[in-house]
Formats: structure tokens, sequence, C-alpha cells
């Protein structure tokens, strides 16, 4: 039965109560917020509404106590503690001078006394009631297993700090890969090892973004506190923070934790990468933030990476340890006790796929949610038959048939924001009436429970190891993206016009005007943080990139202006000046990226090289390209990028032997991306090895980062089977599909129209890539094709001779030419065998090129 919180309330206090109702996590439980004292509802439905809630909380106010009707209630929850050990009690007082001894004897013990709750800590204190892990009320409450080891492991370095300072740290560093559980141990640490502080797990658990800057910090500790902010004020206060000096941020910051220390919380900030600059050391506010965090001040780091090892043990307020993966003991018993949960009968599991999931307890609770809905054979195929045991898992719990109609259309939503609110998800998905409230509820628990989903506060998101892949498989309903859309702008207008500022609703509706295609109005970019620009140009850039479309792509210039003007670290400018310069690039704008770039080594940052080669490499300069992406291999920074980018430009040149050697050499850099899969795919195709095509296709189409490569694959499989007819119809039916890879697609189907001379069909596609910004010479090559196709073998030679810069693909269109020529009936013997002599060479040496593979 879901999750049902009962709340007790006086007329007196219905404004803080609404205010804790709006910050509850609405898709974990119902909540019932009812006041009785003028008696508008029936005895009976008190009854019924009291018995069935897990949670009982009553708002403790002199007139609350003083009304007859809260006291019935009060009656009827005492009798419910006696029947239902379970059953939660919490009384919160609205107002400092409400005393203890005011309420029942008996109720006592369930007062939560301080003097300064507000109504985002109250509604916080019950979400944590309701998900705390092992504990929680909610039915997609975490099981934590087999962490013992890492409990013993930090107090065995928190004893060692203690010796060394004589007091406790204050500041706890917790690295490691994100889907392990760093979260959940965190909150696992606090309840045993610390578990004297009995409200620390109360405390906030702030998500960042990857390149998060102090500002982001900053306004995330102001909103927790409260959203009772005017928006305009709001902005003028983020605007002076900015401005200030680093000293006045971090007394600013330490003032706003303090809020926590005095209701015993920690404070809990996660960042993938926000508190590091490039090379690994902290940020230039990180360092003094943390180390002068003193007193009763509790905060806890979960992060990707872990700070130098000389810089924590020079701090004496620090410890930090990397959270191991998973024992394959601990996976198995893991998923056991998922499977009671979701009652998957006769489970069993092989040895070997408890290895190849890799100690991740997301893809082990994956995979026994596979396991219920396809039955446990889905669990018994050889993991050495697949490509990525794990991102297999994740991608096959999102296909069709994996998803009922609640799920797909949350995770629709949650695939195009970073987070969102419960309660505005709920009127999103529920509004048009096709999914009711309890199916919501229902479908938000399984997918928790299943981690393709994650809760924070009062707040959802996609977990991010399928939102590319979600956003590819499911095409969102324009129905279902226009009430998104509309019921956000009502919010905000809402929020404006209330006071009410949330970083949740404000960071989706940046997105859904990025998602839009419209600008942020001036008066609110000043509610812009670094993090959040930062994520708002890299959607942007996504976006354009998959649909080629040159204005999502020159949207990217005028979002990043903003960064010119903002005060951020030189980590986050440099990731959002990339991004820019990644666009220039695909727009084939290289003389403004060479201005980016050159403004980026004059600032020292490391992905200039990876960048440049990467424009050379795209204008197939590659004889520049390749020393220069060698040395950012080297360089380390964006070193899989540029791995990739590098095997590319030595298959593009025909430098076959120094493309084995990087393969063999760093294959571990990309072995496990789809990029790495997709190239595979390249090679077996040129090499006319179509079943490892095929296998290789299908295993890829099951990856998270596939992004449409396999699609792409697939239609080629079939040209190269010489089944032109099938593919042109599956790159027509991917057309009006998707939105993504429409440059690949209508290149493609250009050619197998024209080898299956549909040659008008060919022709307006060969108009359209022309059109693409800095795609002219892949439609000079489309063209030669055509003219090939069609017999024109001079105007197909001439046209040739025009590219620039000849790469592989060239030489194999020269091929042939020639053998279509050695054909021709006038044609005589001897220029017949030395036609197929020059093709034939040409094959040989170019025989791990793929004429298919048009440029990225």
């Amino acid at each position: 039965m879901t999750t049902k919180v009962f709340l007790s309330l006086s007329h007196a206090d219905k404004k803080l109560v609404s205010d804790v109702k709006r910050r509850l996590p609405v898709g974990l439980a119902f909540f019932y917020e009812m006041s009785f004292e003028n008696g508008e509802s029936l005895i009976t439905a008190m009854e019924r509404s009291v018995s069935d809630a897990a949670v009982f909380v009553l708002f403790a106010s002199d007139s609350s106590i003083a009304s007859p009707w809260v006291n019935f209630e009060i009656d009827l929850a005492r009798i419910q503690q006696i029947i239902k050990p379970n059953h939660r009690i919490l009384v919160f007082p609205t107002n400092p001078s409400f005393k203890i001894s005011t309420l029942p004897k008996w109720l006592q013990d369930y007062w939560i006394p301080s003097s300064n709750w507000t109504a985002a800590d109250i509604a916080r204190y019950i979400t944590t009631v309701i998900l705390e892990p092992d504990i929680g009320i909610s039915a997609s409450t975490i099981r934590v297993v087999g962490r013992g080891k890492a409990l013993d492991k930090l107090e065995q370095l928190t004893g060692d700090h203690l010796l060394r300072n004589r007091k406790s740290p204050n500041v706890y560093v917790l690295g490691g890969f994100s889907g392990i559980g760093r979260r959940t141990f965190t909150s696992y640490y606090k309840r045993h090892a610390l578990s004297a502080e009995v409200n620390l797990v109360y405390g906030p658990s702030i998500v960042l973004s990857p390149q998060a800057d102090i500002q982001d910090v900053y306004r995330e500790l102001r909103t927790a506190i409260t959203d009772d902010i005017d928006v305009k004020a709001f902005g003028e206060d983020l605007a002076g923070f900015q401005e200030a000096d680093l000293r006045a941020q971090i007394e600013e910051i330490k003032r706003l934790l303090a809020h926590f220390t005095s209701l015993g919380q920690a404070v809990t900030l996660v960042s993938t990468n926000g508190f590091f600059e490039d090379r690994g050391a902290p940020k230039n506010w990180t360092a003094p933030l943390l180390s002068s965090i003193s007193g009763d001040t509790r905060i806890f780091v979960v992060t990707n990476r872990l700070f130098p090892d000389d810089w924590v043990s020079g701090t004496n307020n620090s410890v930090q340890m990397r959270i191991d993966e998973l024992s394959d003991k601990d996976i198995r018993t893991l998923m056991i006790f998922t499977a009671d949960r979701l009652r998957v009968k006769n489970f069993a599991i092989s040895d070997e796929l408890v290895r190849a999931i890799g100690g991740h307890p997301d893809v082990a609770n994956a995979a026994v949610r596979l396991a219920a809905l396809k039955g446990t054979h889905i669990l018994e195929r050889d993991p050495r038959q697949l490509f990525n045991i794990q991102q297999t898992i994740l991608g096959e719990n999102i296909q069709d048939g994996s998803l009922n109609e609640a799920e797909k259309r949350i995770l629709n939503v949650l695939s195009w924001v970073p987070l969102l609110s419960g309660a505005i998800l709920e009127k999103i998905i529920c509004g048009d009436g096709k999914v009711s409230s309890e199916k919501f509820v229902a479908a938000v628990e399984a997918l928790l429970l299943s981690c393709l989903i994650t809760a924070s506060g009062y707040t959802f998101s996609i977990s991010p190891s399928i939102r590319q892949l979600f956003r590819r498989w499911h095409v969102t309903p324009p129905d279902l993206l226009k009430a998104f859309a509309e019921i956000l702008s009502d919010e905000w207008k809402k929020a404006e016009k209330d006071g009410h500022f949330q970083t949740d609703l404000f960071d989706a509706f940046v997105y859904m005007h990025v998602l839009e295609g419209k600008s942020l109005p001036a008066e609110l970019r000043s509610l812009l943080s670094p993090g959040t620009l930062f994520d708002v140009v890299r959607e942007t850039y996504a976006r354009g990139k998959d649909a080629d479309d040159p204005e999502e792509l020159e949207r990217v210039a005028s979002w990043a202006d903003i960064a010119e003007k903002m005060p951020m670290s030189e980590a986050t400018r440099e990731e959002i000046l990339s991004t820019v310069c990644r666009a220039r690039i695909r727009l084939g704008q290289h003389e403004a990226a060479d201005k980016i770039l050159d403004l980026m080594g004059q600032r020292g940052n490391r992905s200039v090289l990876f960048l440049r080669g990467h424009s050379l490499r795209k204008q197939e300069r590659y004889s520049l390209a390749i020393p220069i992406l060698e040395d950012a291999i080297r360089e380390k920074k964006y070193q899989r990028s540029a791995a990739h980018e590098l095997a590319l430009a030595y298959k593009k040149s025909g430098e076959i032997n120094k493309l084995r050697t990087l393969l063999s050499q760093r294959g571990d850099l990309v072995k496990d991306s789809a990029m790495f899969a997709d190239f595979q795919i390249g090679m077996d195709l040129a090499r006319g090895d179509l079943a490892a095509a095929e296998l290789g296709i299908e295993n890829l189409s099951r990856m998270p980062d596939d992004d449409g490569k396999s699609d792409i694959r697939r239609a080629q499989l079939l040209i190269r089977r010489q089944q032109y007819k099938p593919a042109k119809q599956l790159l027509t039916k991917l057309l009006t599909e998707h939105t993504k890879s429409r440059f690949h697609i209508r290149s493609l189907r250009a050619t197998a129209a024209a080898k299956d001379h549909d040659f008008e069909l060919s022709r307006r596609d060969i108009d359209y890539v022309k059109g693409i910004s800095g795609r002219q010479t892949a439609a000079m090559r489309l063209e030669v094709g055509l003219l090939t196709e069609q017999g024109n073998l001079a105007g197909a030679e001439q046209l040739l001779e025009k590219i620039r810069f000849k790469g592989s693909e060239d030489q194999l269109l020269q091929a042939r030419i020639y053998e279509l020529k050695a054909d021709l009936v006038e044609t005589g013997f001897v220029e017949r065998q030395a036609l197929r002599a020059k093709a034939a060479e040409i094959r040989v040496q170019h025989n791990l090129a793929f004429e298919l593979d048009y440029e990225d």
C-alpha cells in the first residue's frame, strides 16, 4: 500500500503547513493536509485518515492544542501507535513560545525541539523519515548491503584524525564512481557511526552541477533554508554575492551553514567535478571554504575524485575516503533482497553475471527489475556475448515493453530537465487524466526501486546513465511537451508573483527555454549560476549537434556570452568555452574557433590541444591533426575523445599500422564506450565481416551513449548487402521518427537511393546536405557517388578532383569509378585489366576505410 502522511493543524498554522506541503515529495506518498477546528469534516473521515496514515504530523501551537478536533486526532493517533508499531508520530512546534509541557504527557516523547524550524526544514525532516535507507517507510526505500567494512575504514580514518588533531573532523570527503552508492553510504555512516548526533541525517543533500562554483553553493543553501524569497531581490543578492571578494563569500556561506548547525544537521554537497580545477587541485574557493569549517558544523562532500592527499593531511578538519564497488557476494545479496521486494518467483543469478555487474548497486537493482518484467531467463545470457553488460541491463530496462504508460511519461519529462519537484511532475503527468494519482505514485516507486530515477528532497531526476538513451528511444509526445511547457510557465509566473524562488523550478524553466529554442529574458539572467550556465550551454550544443541545427549551434555562443561577464572558476569557464568552440567547429566556422582557441591558450587551458586537433580533423587536414591529437592523448585532457579522433584521423589517412598500434595501446580508453563499439563496427563493415557487424550493432543499440549510432550502422549493413530499397525505407523511417543525426541519415539515403537508381530522391538529399553549414565537402562526395551511379564517370572524376584534402573515402570513390570504367563495353582488354588492377590496389591499401562513413 502506498505511504500516507497525515498533517494535522490548526487553521492558524495553515500557511506554514501549506508551505511545508509544497516541499514534500509528491510521488513517494499521499499527503493529507486537514484542519478540523471548524468541523468541516466528519469524525469518521478523521478516523479513516489517521488510521491509514503511516506518519502522523502534528503542527503544535497554542491554538492547535486548544482545538477539540485536533485533540481528537491525537487520541486516535495514540491508539494507532499501540496497534501499529511502525506508525511514526512527529510533533513540530510552529513558534518559539510554544512549550513542551503544553502537550499531553504521552505525546511529549515525539517532540522535535527547535526554535528556528522553517517550512523547508520540516518538509526535509518528513522526507527523510519516508526515504531513510533501511528504515524509511516508503516502498522504494533503499536497502543497504555490504557497507560495514567501508564504515569501519572511515571510522579508522576518523580515529587517526582525532589522535592527530584532538578533535573530530568537520568535513568528510567521499569519492568514487557514480552509481555505487556514495550518497547512500553517507546517510548510513551518519546514522551508525555518528548516531549520537541524531539529527545529522536530516540535513539537506544538495546535488550541484558537474561544473558547480561557489555561487551554486550559495544559491542552493539559500533556497534549502527557505523559498520565501522575492525573485528580483534574489537576483540582486546573487549578483552581489558574485561580485564580493572570496573572504566575504565564504563568510556568507558559513552564515547559511550555521542554520543547519543550529538544528544539529549535516549538509551534503554532491558534484562529480565541481570542487576541482582541471588538473585535480581544489578550486580557488573549495580549499578555503572547507578548511574554514569548524565548531559543530558537519559537511559531507560526495564527488567522483579525491583531493590530493597532501592537501587533506594539511588541514585539521578533514578526512577523505574512496567508496569502493560492492563485492560480488554483496551484489548477490542485494539482488536477492530486491527480488523479494519485487516478488520475483524462482529468482536465480549466475556467478558470471554477478561479476559482470561490477559492484554497481544501481545496475544490480535494474537487473532484478528486468527479471520481474520479463522473467528470470533474461538473466541467464552469457555476459561474454554482450559488449557491456552494465549498459545492456540499463538499456533493456527502458526499451518498449519494459515500461508502462505512467513510467514512460515520467521518464519523458525528466529526460529534459536536471530535476523537477514531485508536485509539478504530478501536474504534468496526471493533468490530462490519462494517468491517475495512484498510478503516478506507483510508477515513481517502481522507477526509484529500479534506480532509473533518483530522489533528492522533494525533487526527482532521471538517472544520468539512461538520460540520452531514453531520449533516443522515446520521442516525447507533442501534447505532453506542450503541457510540460505550459505548466512550467504557469508555475514560474506564480512563483514570481508569490515571492517563492526555487532553484529546481528556475532551472527547469531555463531548460524549457532551450527546448523551445528561446533565449532567456535579460531580467532573469542574474539568477543563473555558473553551474546552471554550463549545463544549459552543454544541453543546447547537444541538441544542435544531434539535429544538425545551425540555429541551435549559434545559440550556444549567445548563451555563453554571459560567461564572459560572470565571475567563475577557470575550470568552469574552460568547459563553457570548449563547448562554444565545438559548436563553431561543427558549423564550419574554423576561424572563429581558432580565435577562441587562441584565447584559451593564453589562459593555459589544456583542452586546446584536443580542440585544435579536432578542428583540423574536421577540415580533413589529417597530417596536421595527427601530431596534435597524439599530444592531446599524452596531455590526458578529453583523453577518450582524443583517442577516438586520432583513430579516425589514422583511418581516414590510411595509417593502418598506426591505427592498430593505437587500438592495442590505448584500447583501455575507449573499450567500454559506444564510440569504440561504433568504430569497430565500421571496421567490420569495411572488411566485409557482416556477421560480426550485425552482432556489434545489436550490442551498440543497448548502450546508453549509443545516441543513434546503431541505427546508422544498421542502414549501412543493408547497403553493404545491396539491399538498397530496405535501406531507403529504414532511413526514411528514421527521418520521420528522430531529429538526431539527420546529416548522416540523409547522406546514407542519398547513397542508397543512387544505388537503387532513385536519382530524384538522391538529388533531394544531396541538396539538403549542401544547405548544412560546414558540410560542403560531404555534399561533393555524395554528388560524385550520384554521378557515378548515373554513368557520368567523366563528370564524377572531374568533381572528385575538386576535393581539396583527399582521404581514404575519396580513394575508394576513385576505385569505384575505375571498376565501372572497366565494365564499359567500349573499354579494351588491356585498359580493362589496368583499371581493375588500379581499383584492387586502392582497395587493398585502404582495406579498413569505409566509404559510407561520412565525416562527423
